[in-house]
């Protein structure tokens, strides 16, 4: 029997917030991956960005998912490994590194929150972010609220519905949605979570796979206007 050839479909998802909200355990989970290193942290070990790629398999849609997952350093972090890139060089750096290893462009942006009281400091995190990129990126944005564990589904709904209420215009922005998700060390991980785990990565992975191949490539991460005026300074 001949075997059926599995159509390619390829997806680009960028991972982007504040230092401490579970970024690089969201990348590792949709990439299956121990990739990005994770600590049980409030200060940041992702000191510069990077990306894996992973083929995931659909077997009901015989389709083959060639995926490209973006880690990006924490924002607003004072560990030392960042304290000396201000939050405008850190987003510089992510537009470099995708004009010169992403210039295929991207299918998703996922920004990931840790669940908590929305500061003001997570604010100016998601203003800071949506500033320095085009406007015309909601149609593929998500938010992944982090540190959900043991939540049951009526929780997370109110969990979700407190940051839209709290949150205004970064919540408006999240065309692609807001979820829920959570995570534990496996040390601290009662048999009764393994289900809620696997459940949460498929709901990230599935977010991915519909996310479409509709790409923004280096027309979203070109210098913005202060860049702009910042590099004629310089010269």
């Amino acid at each position: 029997m001949a075997t059926s050839i599995k159509m390619i479909q390829k997806r680009n998802v960028v991972v982007l917030g504040k230092t401490g909200s579970g970024k690089s355990t969201v990348a590792n989970r949709i990439s299956a991956s121990d990739t990005f290193k994770v600590l049980k942290t409030a200060k940041s070990v992702t000191s510069k960005v990077s990306h894996c790629e992973v083929s995931l398999d659909d077997q009901q849609s015989n389709v083959r998912y060639d995926i490209k997952v973006i880690d990006t350093i924490g924002l607003f972090d004072n560990s030392p490994n960042t304290a000396r890139r201000t939050n405008a060089a850190i987003i510089k750096e992510i537009k470099e590194y995708f004009n010169k290893n992403i210039p295929e462009g991207i299918t998703l942006v996922l920004f990931v929150f840790r669940q908590g009281r929305y500061t003001q400091e997570e604010e100016d995190t998601f203003k800071f972010i949506t500033d320095n990129f085009k406007s015309n990126i909601s149609d593929m944005c998500a938010l992944i609220i982090t540190n959900c564990d043991g939540e049951d589904d009526a929780e997370r709904k109110k969990i979700i519905a407190d940051f839209s209420s709290h949150a205004g215009q970064t919540a408006e922005l999240m065309g692609k949605g807001i979820y829920a998700v959570g995570f534990p060390e496996a040390k601290k991980m009662r048999k009764t979570l393994e289900d809620d785990i696997k459940n949460d990565e498929e709901i990230l992975r599935n977010l991915v796979k519909k996310s479409g191949e509709m790409r923004l490539g280096k027309e979203l991460f070109e210098p913005t206007f202060w860049e702009k005026v910042a590099e004629c300074t310089i010269l």
